[in-house]
């Protein structure tokens, strides 16, 4: 279901019916990157084990993130597939979490959506939490069906995608928020200066 680039262009594809992480070299070839094989993971329900991956970033030092939804927790793994951490949803006492999405902005911070609680979580490169935002609504930090998100990594701005539009969040000393609907929006291209 989900797929990511590292710093050198390698893509990590995740294939979801069989509960792995693949490598593909930016030249096509298929990586024997983990101990000989070409995935790591695994069908199962203890540390470094998957059930059901949604979605994949990968940051600066090669670290791999991957929300687990059958077993309710994000992982991390190093650049040879070697399990280093998880969060669940006990550790953040949020009721039956789902983690979906997952992004990554330019200091290595993960951003998630948890669709179960509508709750979008930040946390650093160490899966330590950070902040998290959002509940269930039409008002402002407030979703009705979260859908996606992704992150302007240069400057930290988050764009969140709902059942019925999306919103623009700029993290700097405060949030500031905007709205998007299908009401109020309209597609254009930005055309950089030269």
């Amino acid at each position: 279901k989900g797929v990511a680039l590292d710093k050198n262009e390698n893509l990590y594809v995740i294939d979801n019916g069989h509960n792995i992480i693949q490598k593909v070299y930016n030249d096509g070839e298929i990586a024997y990157d983990f101990y000989g094989k070409n995935y790591f993971g695994g069908y199962g329900t203890i540390p470094g084990k998957i059930n059901n991956p949604e979605d994949i970033v990968v940051n600066s030092k090669r670290d791999i993130f991957i929300t687990d939804l059958g077993n309710k927790r994000i992982q991390k793994f190093n650049r040879y597939g070697e399990f280093l951490k998880l969060i669940t949803s006990d550790d953040l006492a949020c009721t039956n979490a789902i983690f979906t999405q997952i992004d990554i902005d330019g200091y290595d911070n993960i951003y998630v959506i948890e669709k179960n609680n509508t709750k979008i979580y930040k946390f650093d490169s160490e899966l330590n939490y950070i902040t998290s935002f959002g509940s269930y609504g039409a008002g402002n930090y407030q979703f009705m069906d979260l859908r996606g998100l992704a992150v302007f990594k240069e400057y930290g701005q988050l764009f969140v995608t709902e059942l019925q539009g999306g919103k623009y969040f700029d993290f700097g000393v405060t949030i500031d928020s905007m709205s998007i609907s299908p009401d109020n929006f309209t597609p254009y291209s930005i055309i950089p200066e030269n």
